[in-house]
């Protein structure tokens, strides 16, 4: 009898937990099923946005060819050589960096440049940098003249390599890494924090924190010699200022790690905390203000029409994530936490509209644009699969993207000056565009000489580095990615609209890298292990501990975890070099080794060592 009623008390309880799990299965079944909500409607009129029409591609499969870096920071003249029309034009805060560009220093100048995140090299004055391959995950620089400083702040996917004209470095953790390169080829890689390889030749040569390598020589008849890392300067303390500006920063919690470019938001805006969003960050900005107004069109060959903003923070509110108008006015989503984010060049919306333009290759008289908000449709035009481009006539733009509901929400020019310097741009609500043409891909706007600039700042070339450093000596290839000549793109994309409508001084000797240590041999013990004095601010800006966040399917790819950040390294410490096995720079044919002081003579004591 016990037992009986054991089992019915079992069996009841069993019931309830199995009507349990069949209402929470519905409930979430019908949230999966529910369209995004997206932005509240503060304007009027019924949106036509259909999530079920999106097209998302698979994140890996739109990862795009060519990689982009960022110009951070710019003090004093600085100026870009573009890869693919050989112009030389002022530098610009925000402005994209592709394969093949050069970036130029003049005497009283300094540069930043970001890679990622965690990755940016620092160039000083009258020093000239190239990107031989940029491609995502993988940089290969080459220094043609003065000095740079390589800074890895965290573990980071990035493979980077530096090419000076004699031999290659390449860094194997985080770190500090001070390069240089002077007039005669001979140059200097000093690692303050961290270790890295010297790949020359020979084979690779281990280079560990607290210690400078001295190279001299043609590529294929190099020397080097180790000596104690040259002394602190202005240079490296302004570095260390620098990186606080990274350490201390909190805006990076709230976005993807492929998000970069968010130091700036700090000091221009806060974080909020949306209702619809989750964590959105709102500019400090004045009445009237909309986004992807302060700034200019600006053409690249791969890439396309690509905004590059004034605003001190314009990096990544406009390559990444959306835009939106809500209750603290404008907000920037930066898209889902823990998921693939790839840099875009623009994310909004084009139509034309206001009459017949006769040669322009929409046939519309001006060129009107919106921010896109969370979840509308975007079309690519540019990288696999873009579109070339299309035009759909007669829409009305409030029906389909909903920051054109909100005031001074439209930007426009007339479209024979969109992507010219100097040009006022229209502001417009989506009221005052009656009968739009949508462009869906491509603009067929074909790009002038104009359409280079960042800015309208004149060069002097005069007042830039002229290196006579032609060749560097590099692992990578350089030669992985090219660019389409200015020319030819614009002939090509004219015809596609039409169819459209860097010292020290030192007792050591020279060796030779395949070579026996000047003075002694090469098997001899362990350097004692110099104290520096690099030390950088403290990384008490990054705050810790899970947090819930809005995922919704049709912007990106989401995944089961969130990426790692890796360690930080947030005081330069002079670490142990550790012998490399296996990898890419040793397993190539010449060996590897660890790279020792020289303990002879000069090269007119100790002699040139082979």
């Amino acid at each position: 009898m016990g037992s009986h009623l054991l089992y019915k008390m079992l069996q009841a309880s069993m019931g309830r937990l199995f009507r349990v799990w069949v209402v929470l299965a519905i409930g979430i079944g019908s949230m999966c099923a529910q369209a995004p909500q997206g932005q509240p409607d503060y304007g009027q009129g019924q949106s036509s946005y259909d999530p079920g029409q999106q097209s998302v591609p698979n994140p890996e499969q739109s990862r795009p060819d060519q990689g982009i870096a960022r110009i951070s920071l710019l003090n004093g003249e600085v100026s870009v050589r573009r890869g693919d029309s050989g112009d030389v034009i002022a530098a610009a805060m925000n402005a994209p960096l592709l394969v093949q560009d050069r970036l130029l220093t003049s005497s009283a100048a300094r540069a930043e440049i970001q890679f990622d995140s965690v990755t940016m090299l620092r160039v000083g004055a009258n020093s000239e940098v190239r990107i031989a391959d940029l491609q995502y995950g993988h940089a290969q620089l080459q220094l043609a003249i003065g000095t740079i400083t390589l800074r890895i702040l965290r573990n980071s996917q990035e493979q980077i390599e530096i090419d000076l004209p004699a031999v290659g470095f390449r860094p194997s953790q985080p770190g500090v890494y001070r390069i240089s390169v002077r007039e005669d080829g001979s140059g200097d890689i000093t690692v303050r924090d961290g270790a890295g390889q010297v790949l020359t030749q020979g084979g690779a040569q281990d280079l560990k924190a607290g210690y400078t390598m001295m190279v001299r020589g043609a590529a294929a008849d190099a020397e080097y010699q180790i000596v104690t890392a040259v002394g602190l300067d202005d240079w490296d303390r302004w570095n260390q200022q620098r990186d606080g500006a990274f350490l201390q920063s909190r805006s990076a919690q709230y976005v993807s790690p492929d998000v970069y470019g968010t130091e700036n938001l700090d000091q221009n805006g806060r974080w909020v905390q949306d209702p619809t969003y989750g964590n959105v960050w709102a500019p400090n900005v004045a009445p009237g203000w909309a986004p992807y107004q302060a700034g200019q069109w600006v053409w690249g060959d791969y890439y396309g029409w690509t905004w590059v903003s004034t605003d001190p923070w314009g990096w990544a509110p406009y390559h990444y994530g959306r835009w939106f108008y809500g209750p603290v006015g404008w907000a920037w989503y930066p898209g889902p936490l823990y998921a693939r984010h790839y840099w875009a060049p623009a994310l909004v919306g084009f139509f034309g509209f206001g009459g017949l333009r006769v040669g322009v290759g929409f046939g519309f008289a001006n060129v009107g644009w919106v921010a896109l908000a969370p979840f509308e449709v975007f079309h690519s035009w540019w990288g696999h699969g873009y579109s070339r481009g299309a035009i759909f006539n007669n829409v009305s733009i409030t029906n389909v993207y909903r920051n054109a509901r909100v005031a001074n929400g439209v930007t426009a020019v007339g479209a024979g000056a969109f992507g010219h310097r100097a040009v006022p741009f229209q502001r417009l609500s989506g009221a005052q565009v009656q009968n739009a043409g949508m462009v869906r891909g491509a603009l067929p706007v074909t790009p002038s000489r104009s359409s280079l600039s960042f800015s309208n700042r004149a060069v002097n070339g005069a007042r830039f580095p002229q290196s006579a450093n032609r060749s560097f000596f590099g692992r990578g290839s350089a030669a992985g990615t090219q660019r389409t000549s200015f020319e030819t793109a614009q002939r090509g994309f004219a015809q596609s609209a039409a169819g459209v409508a860097e010292r020290t001084n030192n007792a050591g000797g020279w060796s030779r890298f395949n070579g026996p240590t000047a003075g002694a041999p090469a098997a001899r013990g362990t350097n004692p292990a110099p104290q520096s004095s690099y030390r950088a601010p403290s990384n008490s800006g990054w705050g810790g501990g899970s947090r819930a966040v809005r995922i919704s399917p049709p912007i990106v790819r989401n995944y089961s975890s969130g990426p790692s950040r890796g360690g930080s390294t947030a005081a330069y410490r002079s670490a142990p070099a550790a012998r490399s096995s296996g990898n890419e720079s040793t397993s190539r044919k010449g060996g590897s080794g660890v790279a020792h002081p020289s303990s002879g003579g000069h090269a007119g004591g100790g002699g040139h060592h082979r």
